[in-house]
């Protein structure tokens, strides 16, 4: 207001002379002249263009405001024509916490008369604002108007009566982002709101959009300024540009490489050419670099899509700085190496990116001028600098300061208060700091409640990590790893300060824990804990507790935790019920429990009653907040009242026990006397003095510690079954890891000995002698210097020894060395022994995904439940859960009835061949009679209807979703069964049906064996424990009710139809195209068109084609006058389906003068039986060296040569041979029931859900349970679709017969598993795109299971000992239960159990990979032949060249069905490996994979380029691109 209140006193109401726009070279407005340099900007290039003008870097650093001030803001909903202001070039005043803006140089107006006559008079005043804020959080300041060359009187009675606050907003993502800016005017509290508007930061203090806030701009401004521009004013040299980054002779001067905005910072300064990142987004792969160009820092980009389009930033030149985010759709990883700003050790290449990469122009950083050279010459600058600030080397002043919480969204806290509870803390810190500088902590000066409320705010602040560890790291990466104020004193991070002080044989010590007095409710101060090491007093404290039998107490025999724990009733509940299925981990009370009794037999030499255990547990909840020493007494933390009676219990315990007796013995010897003085000044009772101190050491240390080790191996263990199998392996390396990375004791307190000045938060605070200070052993533990890989938890690590916990390194304290840990902990061998002990017992029960599964009792059939309130009820086992450890039962006679879980002992077997059907007979036979009927019943009258076209028969139609557009069925050619197959799958299943993506793919949860059900040979599980979701509506009903209500409605379903008659029509005038072209609607020029009609506009439920997408157009390439080019036989054996099949002839056949080298043969199933009419499989197909048909040889040996007359038949029954075998063969057998059947039910039967190697192969067999038993059903079963449409006689016989003669897998796919193979095939056979380009995508997932064996295989959780031979028990399991299951099924297979490591990946279970990936998308992609009858089908009859319409239609069904989008190997499956072991590094190797299969498409799709314009090709072949294969054979 005040700036219309000046322009209305100094501007004339007047046009512009020149009209809007830029007015003169010497601008005026109206009479008033305005700056000198002007920029106008155009609306779209406003956000941009500002970076330059906004940018701060002609400001000293002094003046800079703080990061959370800085920026450019949009004044919305200002109706003056000031559009925007600038506070990053505005001066700070840092005492005063003051920003300066000078209103004609730091704001944006609009670009017409109205503003330039703004900017005219407010230049003329010289009008700016001072912005005043209250504190350090800066999210509330005053404005004040002030004009430093006029003060009208209108100016001056308007400051006078005008009131401007500047509130930050709630709520807000980005602290700072959005702030009110209300207008109040009145005399002293008689204030009125007259306006308000707000300011919102569109570019942030590094100058890059806020993109929220930068789009609601760009919807809105223009309301305001219409087509006008916007123009920003500045001081001379007018038309400066941005010269940041070059030098006179064109190279650029450098730049700064940062990881910002996430808790780990980085930075390193660099000159050259540079790659920064690489990201992974929406199917997208892009890697960006820096490059300097004529001077100019530009980021270069380049990416690889396979799906969508990149929505990455784009490339551009940097004018100050640039960066890269990761969020939840966006991945980064660092491609160069930069310095960890808190641990000063490097950041390597490679690593994740939580927050951002971004790249500074050098003088954005100028006080980082000295960090230059070589890595370790940067590290030391940037140590040196840390130490200069007192924190990070990138502070500037106290608000960056409390910026720096905002890196720690989502990390490691919990909820949005969390979060906002961590800047709290932050500005504590930095406040208290602040106060130190002129008050020593604890002294006179000091507001005892101001420094309770610090003592508070830490105390509440610890419970929103998940452990101190996290919450202390957090600390230390806040600074940047250097010291801050805790409590009453200042706390140290680093492993080289904290080893040096706790190895000091004089360490200094005073009364005080966490740098705060203690109280003597919990602590005395004769303690050893409070003597400085060296002194008399403590060297006899520590010879005392020895001679007393401290140094042998571990060595004793003690009650075994079982005995204990066999009297814990809630234990024996968790023990019988399941202790992994109804009841949680135990707590720390029941823990505690049993470790008290046992810590207490230990040091005192006498056992302790239930009832004393009872009352001493709850010195777990109460004793360890006397951590908090008089601070927590008066904040109410400590209990007097409680720790007394505890005490009084334990001590009443100890005061006749062996070890007390000893106590005071020894005291009275003369080389005790100085500890005796000691003592006795205390003005107690001598005995009740030295009896109360090894009590306290004996709760506070012993119990509280031991007790905290041991809940924490036992709840891991809960959690995690690798951790299981961790600490069976070597208990004591267990633990130690534990304490590693959560110590039960999490830091210790020592003190200065002589004033010093430390710089803390930015502050200079002096400390005088004797200030206790903090050392965090925690930090010091995860210090990746001494620990690499420290946050890993990795119990094999050879540097535990210089782990500091138990008061010393840890070789030292496990020697009892005094030397090296002068102080160490002299109960560690005890409390080791008891937490092991404790801990084995309770975890007993737990199976590891390392260990044997162990046998279970067979229960099948029948069973009666004996369990308590199920009075005898009658049920049928479903599967074996190994996770629950018990069997799982559904209702006797209804299986979408689900029952429960039981235990061995309360099943009672009554038929072990009842119960669940194990084959279609048994299983139709339980659907209810009544069903049956009522199918046939509804089948009849709806065909009826919907034939006739009556009202009922279209009102069904559109219930049903028939399209107008579609064919009808006619009885003339069709039967009940098609029509209800095709209304079954077209019109009611496939609209359930969805693409299904990664995120279909489930972490698997149990550990099974399931029943299997049988047709012929082939046996499938009936359940998939696994729950793959594979039509929406599973999402919303309950996961029993689909695997024994929905299931088993489908297979009743398909039992009716095989019951239903069966007619081939073959021996009349039905059934044929004339009589199908004649009943039709419309005209058709090919039966391809008519068989289409009944698809066409039919959708699944997320709108895609009901048919697969068609990928080559036969008809168009080879249908020429009438009949097939010989270029169709060509495509399909060189370039598509057959090229598998191809035999390369040595020598060649010589035919009519030409040679025939290869052949695919077909002769062999010309034994098998058909139905009387069909024509038979048969037809060895000879190719002459260009891949041409030349002459096919019959079984009977007869030759039809190219050119016969009988050459088009024959030519179609070998078609729809090739086609089918591979389909019955090839795809059916092969791939989904003799690959992806054995993996996933071996799987499933003997890896645990946690276990690497089981989650890996969930990937691979998603859905492959449920599509199998479909498949049962539909395609191999007797008097279904595939024995309906085929020829067979016994289809069952088939189903026998196929598996026999199936190779071996590593024999089938041996040309791509070994090289020397790989150089036996043709020239023209490797170029054909199945081996060429499967062999890339063959390569690609071998490297995957290579790289995963490398990482899993050996070591402390290795799968194979260091012979290559498999050693884990699981491992084992699955190897010899893929045997076994190869045997049961009659497969021909080279397996044995004796495969050494690298033979089961790289071999045996490769070859099972591929099967179900790139090999089941080449032979089961068959929709583009079975759409045309005259192409191929699955049977003919003799004599015509083309399928007849009953038999094609019911194949086309199965084309349908099988067609339903699955999730692509391409695909993000990160998911799948939460939480698994080396969860880090598996990741890394799925980014690797994923990066490699996005190569592999872009090369196929080259390829494929190429392939369309090739004579000898003209079509593309997908089927080996990673975006287009399965990752199972889930369809």
């Amino acid at each position: 207001m005040l700036r219309l209140v000046l322009a209305l006193s100094l501007a004339l109401a007047q046009e512009c002379p020149l009209g809007e726009g830029t007015c003169s070279s010497q601008p005026t407005t109206g009479l008033l002249p305005v700056p000198e340099c002007e920029e106008d900007l155009e609306l779209k290039d406003f956000v941009e263009r500002g970076k330059a003008l906004c940018n701060p870097r002609h400001l000293p650093e002094s003046l800079r405001p703080p990061k959370k001030v800085a920026g450019l803001y949009w004044l919305k909903g200002l109706p003056l024509p000031d559009v925007a202001a600038c506070f990053s070039t505005g001066e700070w005043n840092q005492a005063t916490l003051t920003l300066k803006l000078m209103v004609w140089k730091d704001f944006f107006f609009k670009n017409d008369f109205t503003g330039r006559s703004l900017a005219a008079s407010v230049y003329q005043t010289g009008a700016y604002y001072l912005v005043k804020y209250k504190d350090e959080t800066l999210s509330e300041a005053d404005i004040t108007p002030h004009a430093s060359r006029l003060a009208s009187p209108a100016a001056l009675a308007f400051a006078a009566i005008s009131s401007f606050p500047l509130v930050e907003q709630t709520g807000l993502t980005t602290p700072g982002s959005r702030y009110t800016r209300p207008s109040y005017f009145g005399i002293a509290d008689y204030k009125v709101l007259t306006s308000e508007y707000e300011a919102w930061k569109i570019l942030d203090a590094d100058l890059q959009p806020v993109p929220d806030n930068v789009a609601t701009m760009m919807k809105l401004l223009p309301k305001k300024i219409g087509d006008k521009h916007v123009v920003k004013y500045s001081e001379g040299p007018c038309g400066e540009k941005s010269q940041d980054s070059r030098t006179g002779d064109g190279s650029c001067q450098g730049f700064f490489l940062e990881l910002a905005r996430q808790p780990q910072l980085g930075l390193l300064h660099e000159e050259k050419e540079l790659k920064i990142a690489h990201v992974t987004t929406k199917g997208c792969h892009a890697e960006y670099s820096v490059i300097c160009l004529e001077g100019v820092y530009e980021v270069k980009e380049s990416h690889v899509c396979t799906s969508g389009t990149f929505e990455g930033p784009a490339a551009k030149s940097i004018q100050h700085s640039w960066e890269l985010c990761s969020s939840q759709d966006q991945k980064v990883n660092l491609l160069s190496s930069v310095v960890d700003l808190t641990w000063d050790v490097e950041i390597p290449p490679n690593t994740r990116v939580e927050g951002c990469v971004r790249i500074s122009l050098a003088d954005e950083y100028p006080e980082l001028s000295k960090v230059r050279g070589t890595m370790e010459q940067q590290r030391q600058a940037l140590v040196a600098k840390k130490k200069e600030v007192g924190g990070c080397p990138t502070f500037r002043t106290t608000s960056d300061r409390l910026a720096r919480a905002s890196d720690f969204e989502g990390s490691g806290l919990t909820g949005v208060v969390s979060r906002q509870y961590l800047k709290l803390v932050q500005k504590e810190l930095s406040t208290r700091a602040r106060l130190w500088t002129h008050t020593s902590p604890l002294s006179s000066n000091e507001s005892w409640m101001d420094s309770t409320i610090h003592t508070a705010s830490l105390a509440t602040f610890l419970p929103y990590f998940a452990n101190r560890t996290t919450a202390f790291s957090m600390c230390a990466a806040l600074n940047c790893g250097e010291p801050t104020p805790f409590i009453d004193g200042p706390m140290k991070f680093r492993y080289d300060q904290v080893a040096t002080a706790q190895a000091d044989p004089a360490q200094p010590r005073v009364y005080s824990m966490w740098s705060t007095p203690p109280t003597e409710e919990c602590h005395h101060w004769t303690l050893p804990l409070f003597l400085s090491s060296g002194s008399k007093e403590h060297r006899q404290w520590r010879m005392l507790l020895d001679e007393a039998g401290f140094e042998t107490m571990h060595t004793q025999d003690l009650t075994e935790a079982a005995t204990l724990l066999d009297a814990a009733w809630l234990e024996k509940l968790r023990h019988a019920l399941g202790m992994k299925s109804l009841l949680p981990a135990p707590t720390e009370l029941e823990v505690g429990r049993i470790v008290v009794q046992l810590v207490f037999e230990g040091i005192w030499r006498k056992k302790m009653s239930f009832n004393e255990a009872y009352a001493i547990t709850p010195y777990l909840e109460f004793g360890k907040m006397c951590i908090f020493g008089k601070r927590g007494k008066h904040m109410g933390l400590v209990q007097p009242l409680a720790l007394a009676g505890i005490k009084r219990v334990a001590l009443a315990f100890a005061r006749d026990s062996p070890t007390a007796e000893k106590l005071f013995k020894l005291i009275q010897l003369p080389k005790y006397s100085n500890l005796k003085t000691l003592l006795e000044s205390s003005k107690k009772p001598l005995n009740d003095i030295l009896l109360q101190d090894v009590m306290d050491a004996s709760l506070f240390a012993g119990v509280l510690g031991t007790t905290d080790l041991a809940t924490k191996c036992v709840k891991s263990q809960f959690k995690d079954g690798n951790h299981v199998t961790m600490f069976r392996k070597d208990a004591s390396a267990y633990l130690h890891e534990l304490m590693r990375t959560d110590a039960a004791v999490g830091q210790f307190t020592t003190a200065l000995t002589k004033d010093e000045t430390w710089n803390l938060e930015g502050h200079k605070v002096p400390f005088p002698a004797d200030q206790a200070v903090t050392m965090s052993l925690v930090t010091a533990n995860r210090d990746p210097r001494v620990f690499p890989d420290p946050d890993v938890f990795d119990p094999d690590r050879e540097e535990l020894g210089e782990m500091l916990t138990w008061n010393g390194k840890l070789k030292h304290v496990m020697a009892r060395n005094y030397t090296g840990a002068p102080r160490f902990c002299p109960g560690y061998h005890l409390s080791m022994k008891v937490a092991k002990d404790v801990c084995a017992q309770m975890t007993k029960d737990l199976s590891a995904w390392g260990g044997d599964a162990g046998e279970h009792k067979k229960i099948e059939g029948l069973v009666k439940i004996k369990a308590a309130g199920y009075h005898g009820k009658e049920a049928s086992v479903a599967y074996y859960d190994f996770h629950k450890e018990k069997h799982c039962v559904t209702d006797k006679h209804h299986h979408d009835e689900y029952i429960g879980c039981f235990a061995a002992e309360d099943l009672e077997v009554l038929d072990p061949n009842g119960g669940r059907p194990k084959t279609l007979e048994e299983e139709y036979n339980m659907c209810p009679a009544l069903v049956p009927a009522m199918m046939q019943m509804m089948l009849h009258v709806l065909a009826q209807q919907v034939e006739t076209q009556s009202t009922v028969g279209w009102i069904i139609s559109r219930l049903l979703g028939k399209q107008p557009t579609s064919e009808n069925f006619h009885r003339d050619w069709s039967d009940d069964f098609t029509m209800g197959l095709y209304a079954g799958i077209n019109l009611i299943a496939m609209p359930m049906y969805a693409s299904r993506h990664s995120d279909s793919v489930f972490i698997p949860r149990r550990k099974g064996s399931v029943e299997v059900f049988s047709v012929g040979s082939v046996a499938a599980p009936d359940v998939d424990i696994d729950h793959p979701k594979f039509v929406p509506v599973e999402w919303y009903i309950p996961q029993p009710l689909l695997d024994y209500g929905m299931l088993p409605g489908m297979t009743c379903f398909h039992g009716f139809l095989r019951q239903l008659p069966w007619d081939d029509m073959l021996e009349d005038e039905r059934n044929t195209w004339d009589l199908v072209m004649n009943l039709s609607q419309r005209s058709y020029l090919r039966k391809e068109e008519w068989v289409m009609s009944f698809y066409k506009g039919y959708k699944t439920h997320d709108g895609k084609d009901n048919w697969p997408e068609r990928e080559v157009d036969f008809a168009k390439m080879y249908w020429k006058r009438d009949e097939w080019d010989d270029g169709l036989e060509k495509a399909i054996a060189f370039g598509l389906i057959g090229s598998h099949r191809l035999e390369h002839l040595n020598p060649p056949v010589d035919f009519g003068g030409e040679s025939l080298p290869f052949v695919i043969r077909l002769n062999k199933f010309r034994g098998l039986p058909v139905r009387k009419g069909f024509g038979k499989y048969e037809g060895d197909l000879h190719f002459t060296k260009d891949g041409y048909p030349a002459m096919m040889e019959l079984a009977d040996g007869t030759r039809v040569a190219r050119g016969d007359k009988d050459w088009q038949y024959w030519k179609f029954a070998w078609r729809c041979s090739l086609i089918t075998v591979i389909t019955l063969t090839d795809h059916l057998h092969m791939t989904h029931f003799r690959s992806g059947n054995v993996l996933a039910t071996a799987t499933r039967k003997t890896l645990s859900p946690n276990h690497p190697l089981r989650r890996l192969l969930s990937v691979f067999t998603f859905g492959t349970i449920f599509i199998n038993l479909q498949a049962m059903h539909t395609l191999i079963g007797p008097r279904h679709v595939l024995h309906r449409s085929t020829p067979f006689v016994q289809f069952e016989d088939l189903s026998d017969a196929v598996p026999k003669n199936l190779l071996p897998l590593t024999e089938k796919h041996k040309a791509l598993l070994r090289e020397e193979e790989w150089n036996k095939l043709p020239a023209k056979v490797q170029e054909t795109p199945y081996y060429a380009d499967g062999k890339l995508l063959f390569n690609a997932e071998r490297q995957l299971l290579k790289e995963f064996r490398e990482l899993y295989s050996y070591g402390r959780l290795g799968f194979c000992d260091k012979q290559d031979q498999v050693t884990g028990p699981e491992l084992r399991s699955l190897l010899n239960e893929l045997v076994a299951e190869n045997s049961r099924s009659h497969y021909a297979s080279s397996l044995n159990s004796n495969a050494t490591c690298t033979q089961f990946f790289e071999e045996i279970l490769m070859s099972y990979v591929w099967t179900v990936t790139g090999w089941h998308r080449h032979v089961g992609t068959v929709g583009d032949y079975y759409r045309d009858p005259e192409l191929a089908s699955f049977s003919w009859r003799e004599g015509e060249r083309s399928a007849r319409p009953l038999q094609h239609m019911q194949m086309t069904t199965v084309a349908v069905f099988t067609s339903a989008l699955q999730p692509k190997l391409i695909e993000d499956y990160s998911h799948v490996f939460q939480g698994v072991h080396k969860e880090e590094q598996m990741l890394q190797i799925l980014d690797r994979f994923k990066s490699q299969l996005h190569k592999i498409s872009e090369e196929v799709e080259k390829r494929n380029q190429k392939r369309i314009h090739d004579p000898d090709m003209g079509f593309k072949n997908i089927h080996a691109d990673p975006k287009i294969v399965e990752c199972s054979v889930a369809v």
